[in-house]
């Protein structure tokens, strides 16, 4: 059984997936679709192993 804090960061991680889905999907460059989805790049750039 997952603890509360276990089950957040699950759901953390399925947004994080969702959004990075969306981002390679729009074909725009990824800051540019950060701007636009009031994300904020202080964490880019990132790489996905």
């Amino acid at each position: 059984m997952m603890t509360t804090k276990e089950e957040k960061r699950e759901l953390l991680h399925r947004q994080w997936e969702e959004q990075i889905a969306e981002c390679e999907s729009s074909n725009m460059p990824v800051r540019e679709w950060c701007a636009v989805n009031s994300i904020t790049t202080f964490i880019l750039p990132f790489r996905r192993v």
